[in-house]
């Protein structure tokens, strides 16, 4: 293989980049009909659509969806989506390799085991994930407004396409509409995108115990990504996700003519609690988490087979 120790880092840096755009895209656009759903099961509250027609789970959202907006409205703010996914998996994985060379550098070889060993890895992801929303929280707020418009076929949409949205969020809220709920996001997507790095760095040794060229069977390194993907994907989400419909919630509080239901984050906290329960904290989970196995699988096998691709010439 490449080697990776070289002192030029900046082709190295590149082909991460183009990798985790790659991998990215095709995972996000694969599973944007689940994330849809989970988005909209997440935040109907919020939105303007009657008690008696609001969604009343998974398979109720996926019949209606399909035949009050069409197919292809399951991939409403996915191009949004796609186009956060430049800057968001490229950063988060270039950033977190390029700080793994830092920290486990030959100056530093002694501290390589052990706990120090850990601390460097989590403290690698967290600076990773901390870079990467910094920079895609605006998009990430366009995708969640693109994917919560709801309106039918005879209705017209609330949101013209990515720019249109934009300028409606910069028109009517200002700059600092773009980052709504940046706050809560930061103590719900770091500690996520931290343990899945994290967990997924410290479970591939263990399941692969040679060198991706010396792996023969396809099929064994996809189920391989998948079981360790899966567990690294589900074990985040699970313990983040009620800070995940928080920041979710005041990315829409106010937005397009809806009323401010939340002071801030912590009302927004006391208000769910109050109103819909624990259970609040977790609607649209299950279509979540279906849909992380094949996400986790794809994002994470593909950057790595992408990036050996690029490093051994094949492309």
């Amino acid at each position: 293989m490449a080697d990776l120790k070289s002192k030029n880092y900046v082709p190295l840096i590149l082909t991460e980049l183009t990798c985790g755009f790659a991998a990215g895209t095709i995972s996000k656009t694969i599973v944007a009909p689940l994330e849809r759903i989970k988005l909209i099961l997440q935040n109907q509250q919020l939105i303007r659509i009657p008690d008696k027609l609001k969604y009343k789970g998974t398979f109720d959202a996926l019949r209606r969806i399909y035949t009050e907006q069409g197919f292809f409205s399951f991939w409403r703010g996915n191009g949004t989506n796609v186009l956060r996914t430049i800057p968001s998996c490229a950063i988060r994985f270039s950033s977190y390799d390029a700080l793994n060379r830092m920290f486990f550098s030959k100056d530093n070889a002694h501290s390589h085991t052990g706990w120090k060993r850990g601390m460097r890895k989590i403290g690698s992801a967290t600076l990773s994930s901390l870079t990467t929303i910094i920079f895609t929280y605006p998009l990430d707020v366009v995708r969640t407004r693109l994917s919560l418009d709801v309106s039918r076929y005879s209705e017209p949409r609330l949101y013209q396409g990515t720019v249109g949205c934009m300028k409606e969020i910069l028109k009517s809220e200002g700059f600092f509409g773009f980052y709504k709920g940046f706050g809560i996001a930061c103590l719900g997507i770091v500690p996520y995108l931290t343990l899945s790095l994290a967990a997924y760095d410290f479970l591939k040794p263990e399941v692969f115990n040679a060198d991706i060229n010396e792996i023969q069977s396809l099929l064994t390194v996809i189920i391989n990504y998948l079981g360790v993907g899966t567990v690294a994907g589900m074990s985040a989400q699970i313990l983040t996700y009620p800070l995940d419909t928080v920041r979710r919630r005041m990315q829409l509080n106010g937005g397009h003519g809806l009323e401010k239901a939340y002071q801030n984050s912590f009302d927004c906290i006391r208000k769910i609690i109050s109103t819909e329960g624990m259970k609040g904290f977790y609607r649209g989970i299950i279509p979540n988490l279906v849909k992380i196995p094949p996400a986790a699988a794809i994002q994470f096998s593909m950057y790595d087979l992408f990036k050996y691709q690029f490093l051994e010439g094949k492309f």
